[in-house]
């Protein structure tokens, strides 16, 4: 009994020796382990156009899979499938299921754990588009649903007799406006969670016996919690239950800060209690182009995402990932996949057949196939990053400004005082921030600047220098109302004419995809579809205009030569006559392009035109239009009467035991002696028609008062004081000292005693002192009254203007 036991024991050690001997590179991953994935899902096709890759040192590496896993730590890959692929690679059918097979026993044998990922279609598959596969289009949706379920069972059943059965499965491919259009549409929640459910159901019947397959539902736009919270509360909603992972992708150039990528995980970690992973993200090292194909992200996208491209970046970027998702609340953050690091630029491996690779700039390989440092972040390790966690990286600038010429604004005031920092674990910090030269700008004065600004109490990571933060500040006087939609029950300004099916509105929050504020024109129908937005505006005949407006949306579901931006006037006749037009060309969802039409020269006779838009789609074709500008190039420069004087017609009003009575804010009242019987504003009299109120002085003996304010805010230049004036004009004096830098600055104010009978009102008297410089932001008012006896007056409409 013995013996035999001792000859079994020996028999499986013998076997396990021979195993070992056979696959020695084999490394198993823990159960439990963080996930430090990638997507390789071309890599089959790369080495099949005999692409050779090399170590950092120059080695060619013989086994890439078994290199990632044992020299970087690399434990999960991702592939996709596509039903029957022949539009993507020269051979066309990389990504279906037998070759995905043949990679799937790859992957197994170099002990990394396999993702599936399910585009069901037979080309990408993304938020702009959902196609179904060819052999799918005339398939009722209760057959489509058969479909689902036959086609992930058959590839899933393929995978286990391969001995490569996946440890996750995706079912659908950044499906946030759903999938297989246009049966399972997002707004058609319950035929979605059908489809889904299929697919899930084709899952847990072919797992083996024993095991357990996690499941992900992926969306992308990973840093928009409103549309994650949107999707998942139909789908739950409708029965979609049975599922373990909720994945999105992250590209920090197209889908906002860490912080927001954070937030989005751990509001879904609270409200569903699901995983979560970030399925895609990437970075550009370089912006070489290292093939004839335009890679699709430089210098532009990298601005967004606060980093240049730099191998160095490439790699702080995706370390900053991992450590993000791994300090999600309650450890549900599983892990990253970086999406297709190995696609190098080869002949006959590119997105499109015939084309080459728009990726090459953002793999985790030189031009020269040498393994980049940036390879390294996945040797990503949580404990020891937790001592960085808030260390700053990025210093991010602020968005943009406009502000009207017409509004008088301190941009010292108006400038944002603090400016967003990411630390090392993505979350954000607002730290203070001193805008350089702000305070000198005149925004009396059309033009445009750029400011850089000192950031106080940072705390850079080892090896990061901090970018400097830069705002554009426009001032313009935009002649279009709501131009940003934010006031979205404005209904008068805006009008929306469908003139076939039922798309487009004016719109907020979770729909509205802005790209400022929260508002936005939005159009989307499961038909096809015509509307036209548009708003009318006043104009001035000879005089020239510019027009733009941002917009974004589908390419491939837009009629071009129907779609287009416009600024036209009506004849007398009825007829429209356009004045200028631009094509709207959209690029994707979510790549926003501004649309300008420059130089419009208005007719003489025509003093009112009308702009705005017209869009032409087919069914689930969708965009968003937003802050739309008008101005009028020979107005802009007119230079407004800004004045700073707080309530300079004493027309601020304070209410008391049911009451109205004139204010005094911002004004102090002085005085030497007795008080006078007034010395207060008053309703008697007011220069003005649109006013009611003026500070009014009398007393029946000699009396000395002084009225004074302190006016901040003021950008440095030369000043107008201007005060009006009534009253007697007897043995009294009236005068305004104006203390600027330490210097006064005085003029006499003048009475007169005169009532002007052909209009029954006194006549004001206007007292002017110009070229006040200012140097210091800020000046003291003084107005001193010497008052004989009985004498008496008013003062209003009290003004300090830049010149």
């Amino acid at each position: 009994m013995k013996k035999r036991l001792w000859n079994s024991i020996r028999s499986m050690i013998l076997m396990l020796i021979v195993l070992f001997i056979m696959h020695p590179q084999r490394v198993q991953a823990s159960g439990n382990e963080f996930i430090k994935g990638m997507d390789l899902s071309s890599l089959e096709a790369v080495l099949d156009s005999g692409a050779v890759f090399y170590d950092e040192n120059g080695n060619v590496i013989q086994d890439v899979l078994s290199y990632l896993a044992q020299q970087k730590q690399v434990n999960y890959v991702r592939l996709r499938v596509w039903n029957n692929p022949t539009t993507s690679f020269d051979a066309g059918d990389y990504c279906n299921p037998a070759h995905t097979v043949e990679m799937a026993r790859r992957v197994k044998a170099a002990g990394m754990k396999l993702l599936i990922d399910f585009h069901y279609s037979d080309s990408w598959a993304d938020p702009a588009s959902q196609t179904k596969p060819a052999a799918w289009q005339n398939l009722s949706y209760s057959q489509l649903v058969s479909a689902v379920y036959d086609f992930t069972a058959q590839v899933l059943n393929d995978l286990k007799a391969a001995g490569a059965y996946p440890d996750m499965v995706q079912i659908g491919n950044e499906i946030s406006g759903g999938m297989l259009w246009p049966d399972g549409y997002i707004d058609n929640a319950a035929q979605l969670a059908e489809l889904l459910n299929s697919g899930i159901q084709a899952v847990r019947d072919t797992t083996p016996q024993g095991s357990y397959t996690k499941i992900m539902i992926h969306l992308a736009e990973g840093g928009d919690q409103d549309r994650f919270q949107y999707f998942f509360d139909g789908i739950m909603a409708n029965g979609v239950t049975d599922f373990d992972v909720i994945g999105m992708s992250y590209y920090a150039y197209w889908h906002g800060s860490l912080q927001q990528l954070k937030n989005n995980m751990n509001n879904i970690v609270a409200r569903y209690g699901k995983e979560v992973v970030v399925a895609e993200t990437s970075y550009p090292f370089t912006y070489y182009d290292a093939d004839s194909t335009e890679n699709q992200i430089g210098q532009k996208d990298t601005d967004l995402a606060g980093l240049p491209a730099s191998v160095a970046n490439q790699r702080l970027m995706t370390e900053m990932t991992f450590n993000t998702v791994a300090t999600v609340n309650n450890g549900k953050g599983l892990g990253v996949f970086y999406w297709e690091p190995l696609w190098l630029p080869v002949s006959g491996v590119g997105v499109t057949k015939g084309e080459g690779n728009e990726w090459d700039n953002q793999i985790l390989f030189g031009a020269d196939h040498r393994a980049l440092d940036s390879l390294n972040a996945f040797q990503f390790n949580a404990a020891a990053a937790a001592a960085d966690n808030n260390k700053h990286v990025i210093v991010y600038s602020p968005d943009s400004m406009i502000v009207q010429v017409d509004s008088c604004a301190n941009l010292t005031e108006v400038l944002p005082s603090t400016v967003d920092v990411l630390r090392y674990n993505g979350t954000i910090e607002k730290l203070p921030v001193t805008w350089n030269g702000a305070g000198s700008v005149n925004t009396s004065t059309v033009a445009d600047y750029t400011f850089t600004g000192t950031v106080s109490n940072t705390n850079p990571l080892s090896g990061v220098t901090l970018a400097v933060p830069t705002i554009q500040v426009s001032v313009q006087r935009n002649l279009i109302k709501n131009p940003g939609f934010e006031d979205c029950s404005n209904t008068y300004d805006w009008k929306i004419n469908v003139i076939s099916g039922d798309a487009g509105k004016i719109t907020n929050g979770v729909d509205s995809y802005a790209y400022g504020g929260t508002g936005s024109f939005h159009y989307w129908d499961d038909n096809d579809f015509c509307v036209e937005l548009t708003q009318s505006v006043d104009v001035i005949p000879g005089h020239t205009y510019d027009f733009s407006v941002w917009a974004q949306g589908t390419w491939d579901y837009i009629d071009y030569n129907q779609s287009y931006f416009f600024v036209r006037y009506t004849k007398a006749d009825g007829t429209e006559t356009p004045l200028g037009t631009v094509e709207l060309l959209n690029a994707n969802y979510s790549w926003w392009n501004q649309f300008e039409i420059e130089g419009i020269q208005i007719p003489q006779g025509v003093s009112k035109v009308t702009v705005g838009g017209r869009v032409t789609g087919h069914a689930n074709g969708y965009g968003t239009w937003d802050d739309f500008r008008f101005v009028d190039r020979d107005k802009n420069a007119v230079v407004p009467d800004c004045n700073y004087v707080n309530n300079a017609g004493f027309e601020d009003e304070e209410t008391a035991d049911g009451s109205t009575y004139p204010s005094m804010a911002g004004w102090e009242v002085e005085v030497t002696g007795e008080w006078p019987d007034r010395a207060w504003a008053n309703g008697e009299q007011n220069r003005t028609s649109g006013g009611q109120y003026a500070f009014n002085y009398y007393d029946a003996a000699a009396f000395d008062l002084g009225l004074s304010q302190t006016v901040t805010g003021l950008p440095n230049g030369y000043y107008t004081f201007r005060i009006y004036s009534y009253g007697s004009n007897d043995a009294k004096s009236v005068a305004a000292y104006i203390t600027s830098g330490g210097t006064i600055y005085s003029v006499t104010v003048q009475d007169t005693n005169v009532w002007s009978e052909s209009e029954n009102k006194p006549v004001w008297v206007e007292t002017t002192l110009q070229d006040i410089p200012v140097t210091t932001g800020e000046v003291l008012i003084w107005i001193d009254v010497d008052g004989a006896a009985g004498s008496w007056g008013y003062l209003d409409d009290v003004s300090f203007v830049r010149q």
